[in-house]
């Protein structure tokens, strides 16, 4: 099976959502699957690192001028540019997918739902945001993944 990752780092994002991921691409390695990750390239990434773990990068569309988050919750300065051109850039990498996992707090439903409809495959969203999802499968790593009214979460 061909597992893609979308995930970024940066001096902005830091590095969590990147070790979650390299731990779950080992495991499914070790299992025989196909690895590869998306990512857009930022300064303090951890793309050598990927790389050195032995995975493909397909770098993404880089911005014609970088944006400094305004706070630690300014996701859409964390994904650098509007989704569609993110999911676009991404198609354009990728030739097929089975599985896309997507660990990235500024990719939303709407990117997903437009990743799926272009890539024919599975997503799977790793996210602790209480915020609605067009994906297969949500992993929510925290204890507290309910919707505020004591009722799980659901998918859109």
């Amino acid at each position: 099976m061909k597992v893609l990752f979308r995930v970024d780092s940066s001096v902005y994002i830091g590095t969590g959502h990147v070790v979650r991921c390299i731990v779950l691409a080992n495991a499914l390695k070790q299992q025989g699957h196909c690895i590869s990750f998306a990512w857009r390239g930022q300064r303090g990434d951890l793309i050598c690192f990927i790389r050195d773990k032995g995975y493909k990068v397909h770098e993404l569309a880089i911005p014609v001028r970088w944006q400094v988050p305004l706070n630690n919750a300014d996701y859409t300065a964390w994904l650098q540019i509007p989704w569609q051109q993110d999911a676009d850039s991404l198609i354009q990498k990728v030739d097929t997918v089975d599985v896309l996992i997507v660990d990235h707090y500024g990719l939303n439903a709407d990117w997903e739902r437009y990743i799926k409809n272009a890539l024919n495959c599975k997503i799977i969203a790793i996210d602790d945001l209480v915020r609605d999802h067009e994906a297969d499968m949500i992993i929510d790593q925290t204890y507290d993944n309910l919707n505020g009214y004591g009722e799980p979460r659901r998918n859109s």
